[in-house]
């Protein structure tokens, strides 16, 4: 069990250093604290992706991020009323701080045998053909092609189930069978894992047509193909918290033109920028979905996840935008999946 005292930081931190702390106590809180130990306010995941969607950086100190408001409790308060606390206020944590406002200790969901399974559902699309891998996918789907000594999918299945998530739909075209006979029922691993079969292709959406009877409780859909360390769970949460009709996993994508870049105006050239760096939000194939949505798709012809936004979008839903600072790449073709298990062999990765 962490010592509550290494969820502390003080004002002078960044956010990068709050992000190293959540992945390393596991706590899911950083305290912040001033020079005399007394309690400034906290940080969650929330408060993190928020800042981020008002412009913050990982460099920018957590002055600009921090929940000064923050419920608290003094340390007479006992275990099972700061339990009861915490499902009133709809938190996992508490801060125990005195009279004086010195940190004292913290109360947590985690230090209990707190039940912290998902039953939402968790879909995963698998059904492309991976054309850009070339042969390497004609007999084996590109979800199945490994990574670290183990398929892609399974890394994927395996963060989710970290995430306390434990039913699963994975939609499956070609080669799914190899999918199937691999994974099962998800028995081995300890979950339940159904199957939306694809008789024909239905795009990067359109399998959630397939599900019967349509969940009610939010979804998280992804991609198969992607390899990441982001936290399924805090996507959720999100998404609950936010209250959007669906969210949308995204994260700033740069690259650098080759060329000088040439601006004309009038017949002059009026600037000149040597290689700039351009800087686009894209989306990194992981979603939320609250059920009552799915409802209103149209699903008659092949779906791809633009095109469902975009029926969203003109029916005047809120899509929440979730940002991402963890890990993430798109195997989109060989050199990809070399990269990933060079990074791997070398220490700079892991999953």
């Amino acid at each position: 069990m962490t010592d509550w005292t290494e969820t502390i930081l003080s004002l002078n931190s960044t956010v990068e250093d709050v992000i190293r702390k959540l992945n390393n106590t596991g706590v899911r809180i950083v305290l912040i604290a001033d020079s005399e130990s007394k309690l400034v306010g906290v940080v969650v995941d929330g408060d993190i992706r928020r800042g981020m969607l008002q412009g913050v950086t990982l460099i920018d100190q957590v002055a600009k991020i921090v929940n000064h408001d923050a419920k608290s409790v003094l340390p007479g308060v006992s275990r099972s009323d700061a339990l009861k606390l915490m499902e009133a206020w709809n938190v996992s944590h508490l801060p125990v701080v005195d009279r004086a406002g010195k940190l004292c200790g913290l109360h947590s969901f985690m230090d209990t045998s707190f039940n912290a399974t998902r039953t939402n559902l968790f879909v995963v699309m698998a059904g492309g053909f991976g054309t850009r891998m070339g042969a390497e996918t004609t007999k084996t789907p590109k979800p199945m092609l490994e990574v670290a000594g183990k398929p892609m999918l399974e890394h994927l299945l395996i963060r989710a189930m970290k995430s306390g998530f434990v039913n699963f739909a994975i939609s499956i075209h070609h080669r799914g069978e190899v999918i199937e006979k691999y994974f099962g029922d998800g028995s081995r691993y300890g979950i339940r894992i159904t199957y939306l079969r694809e008789e024909r292709p239905l795009g990067t959406a359109g399998s959630l047509s397939l599900l019967n009877p349509l969940p009610t409780e939010s979804i998280v859909v992804s991609n198969a193909d992607l390899v990441s360390s982001v936290d399924f769970g805090a996507l959720l949460d999100f998404h609950v918290i936010q209250g959007g009709d669906a969210t949308m996993a995204v994260r700033d994508h740069e690259w650098q033109n080759p060329f000088g870049v040439v601006k004309i105006s009038d017949g002059k050239v009026i600037e000149v920028k040597e290689k700039p760096i351009n800087v686009s939000t894209i989306s990194v194939g992981m979603y939320a979905f609250n059920p009552l949505v799915l409802k209103e798709i149209d699903f008659k012809t092949e779906c791809d996840m633009p095109q469902l936004f975009e029926q969203l979008i003109r029916k005047g839903k809120v899509i929440v935008p979730f940002p991402v600072h963890e890990s993430w790449n798109d195997v989109a073709a060989r050199e990809d999946l070399d990269l990933m298990n060079a990074q791997y062999q070398i220490g700079e990765e892991s999953f």
